[in-house]
């Protein structure tokens, strides 16, 4: 029996690298709170800009009052940090901590389907971004892409296993035509 190919490396975007912050390398990383929960338990990010795209093991992560500063293997100077502002960081997601019951990342529902409350799939979930309130961007079949906060006026259930969002359309498309 042939072995099974491993499957590829998830990747997840959890922010842009910003500012330097001192002479030793450190940088800034614009981000939430959750996600830097998450690096903060990760040996090695991946960092993508323009002209590059590699990885990097972190040997230091600590948390101020502006964020989250990162202190990466190879970047010893403002210089080196400074070249890597406006770039994406991204984590394995095997390295996101196990979840409770019931509970899900965001970044685990990406592709998932969007049904309405009978059950009916109207779409598919593009992504996730935070703005205060979260929202959900979906590809509403035949209505285009939709931006849909993450509130219980909108999202009746989450589901983790299969993946599905059930959301109410009466709601959403009186909101949408408001």
């Amino acid at each position: 029996m042939p072995e099974e190919a491993p499957l590829p490396t998830l990747w997840v975007d959890m922010g842009v690298l910003g500012r330097p912050h001192g002479l030793n390398g450190a940088i800034h990383l614009q981000t939430t709170i959750e996600q830097g929960e998450v690096i903060s338990g990760t040996k090695t990010v991946r960092i993508k800009g323009k002209k590059y795209d590699r990885e990097y093991r972190i040997n230091k992560v600590h948390t101020t009052n502006d964020g989250i500063l990162l202190n990466l293997e190879g970047i010893n100077n403002r210089d080196d940090a400074s070249r890597l502002t406006g770039s994406t960081l991204s984590v394995k997601r095997e390295d996101f901590p196990a979840l409770n019951q019931g509970e899900f990342y965001y970044s685990d529902m990406e592709g998932a389907p969007v049904q309405d409350r009978f059950g009916k799939v109207i779409g598919k979930v593009l992504h996730f971004e935070e703005y205060g309130t979260d929202l959900m961007f979906f590809e509403w079949t035949g209505q285009g892409i939709v931006a849909l906060p993450m509130v219980d006026e909108f999202v009746l259930e989450i589901r983790s296993e299969p993946a599905a969002i059930v959301v109410e359309t009466k709601n959403l498309s009186e909101f949408l035509q408001n």
